[in-house]
Order: C-alpha cells, then structure tokens, then sequence
C-alpha cells in the first residue's frame, strides 16, 4: 500500500511539473518595438543548457 501511494504521488506531482510549467512567450519586444528574442530562440537555448549540462557547470565552480 505504501509503495502504491508513493508511486501515486509521485506521478501526480510528475504530471503537474509539466502542466504547471510558465508559459514561453512568442517573442519579446523593446518599448520602441524592436524584437529582442522569439519563443525559438528560448528553446533553442534551453536545448543548449540540457545538451552541455550546464546545471552542473555552476555547481562545479561553485557559482550555485
């Protein structure tokens, strides 16, 4: 029963890490309407931080 109900939990706070998730706004602007970056670019982006590891790169250093 114990199992059962960790592994319950477990895949409701799963699902609502990706539910939850802040929403990528389809691009940003300057006041003068000048784009600074589209939702592609903050994909991209976040493409290059997972493939390189870069949560641990600070954690090496000790910059967090």
């Amino acid at each position: 029963m114990v199992l059962l109900t960790g592994l319950f939990i477990l895949g409701f706070l799963a699902s609502r890490t990706y539910s939850a998730a802040p929403p990528v706004p389809g691009r940003v602007v300057t006041l003068a309407g000048r784009v600074l970056f589209t939702a592609t670019d903050i994909q991209d982006g976040q493409k290059a931080f997972l493939r390189w590891g870069l949560m641990e790169y600070g954690s090496i250093y000790g910059h967090g």
